[in-house]
């Protein structure tokens, strides 16, 4: 999957965690805003 967002650079989200849930984020309640479960992770690193 390719997903293309012009709110970030890429300095800053080197060495940060994505966490991909199941269900969409309602931007209300938290920790993770309902957005169900975990199904994927990982962490962005600079490549070669």
């Amino acid at each position: 999957m390719s997903v293309l967002i012009n709110k970030f650079n890429i300095k800053d989200i080197i060495g940060k965690v994505l966490i991909i849930h199941d269900m969409p984020d309602d931007f209300t309640s938290q920790p993770s805003g309902n957005s169900g479960t975990k199904i994927a992770c990982g962490k962005i690193e600079k490549g070669f």
